[in-house]
């Protein structure tokens, strides 16, 4: 029999928070889900970690070669056997609910292929940091692009595979964006309020990765037939501004600054809840 659900983890040099992030899969309250952990040519010991793993729930890909994320996420859409499928990056962590309550909102929304979640954005030590809201009504191309957080979407298997991701190398680091903006016009999408995911936010930016993520949405700016006339223009402006502050605040050492304003700061109390939620997501089963 065929699960209800796919979830997909594409992984590459994870560890140590690969374990974590599949702990908070295994320890979900819903019981019909296959866990698709799909390598990309990991050499930190991420791949043998996962085959040691011993539950009837967990398939593992490898083919020893690194081809980016947006080629593996095509590869685990073709491979996964649930109806629905769901993202989930190597370093996140999910609520015990995630998949119940995106499972059951799909199953009462009919109308709706994708639906996404509100996250906990959470800093390298496990410490919650800040909520980070939806999109629910995304105005213009800026806000489309960023319609979702990327690893909170879960949507029927079926879109995903008419609508692929772009496995150009120039979007290896922006395929969602791409995705989003592609079918801005597909009005079937859905939006959770309630955060689903604790989102790994560490208050330094890698620049490299950052550069890689505004060329392809440069390039998108350029070639994308949704984005017309001076908003072509404006997006690419907008774009060069961007990096321009980004880095002059990398260089200055204030990048810190600029992640905290992605989300709503959380007050000790709210911290403190998440922390305890959190805690029981990654617990190991005794024994």
């Amino acid at each position: 029999m065929n699960p209800k659900i796919t979830v997909a983890i594409i992984f590459y040099n994870s560890m140590p928070h690969l374990v974590q992030s599949i702990a908070s899969v295994l320890n979900q309250d819903y019981a019909d889900f296959e866990l698709l952990l799909v390598d990309d040519g990991s050499t930190d010991g991420s791949l043998n970690y996962v085959r040691g793993l011993r539950d009837p729930r967990i398939r593992v890909i490898s083919d020893g070669q690194n081809r980016k994320l947006n080629y593996r996420l095509n590869e685990s859409i073709r491979d996964a056997r649930g109806q629905y499928y769901m993202r989930m990056d190597s370093d996140d962590i999910m609520f015990p609910q995630r998949v119940s309550t995106q499972v059951n909102y799909l199953e009462a929304h009919p109308e709706v292929d994708v639906v996404g979640s509100a996250a906990i954005s959470i800093d390298n030590f496990n410490a919650p940091q800040a909520k980070r809201g939806t999109r629910a009504n995304p105005r213009g191309v800026f806000q489309i692009r960023n319609r979702f957080i990327h690893p909170s979407v879960c949507g029927r298997r079926t879109w995903f595979l008419v609508n692929q991701y772009d496995e150009s190398f120039v979007y290896h680091r922006s395929q969602d964006a791409e995705l989003w903006i592609r079918t801005a016009n597909q009005h079937a999408f859905g939006y959770i309020e309630e955060p689903l995911l604790f989102y790994r936010e560490p208050l330094s930016l890698n620049v490299n990765n950052y550069i890689g993520t505004q060329m392809g949405l440069l390039a998108m700016a350029h070639k994308s037939p949704n984005i017309l006339g001076f908003q072509r223009y404006l997006w690419i402006l907008y774009e060069c501004a961007k990096l321009a502050l980004v880095l002059t605040c990398c260089i200055a050492q204030k990048e810190s600054w600029l992640i905290r304003r992605r989300g709503v700061s959380l007050n000790p109390r709210l911290a403190a809840h998440y922390a305890e939620v959190l805690k029981a997501s990654i617990a190991l089963p005794s024994g």
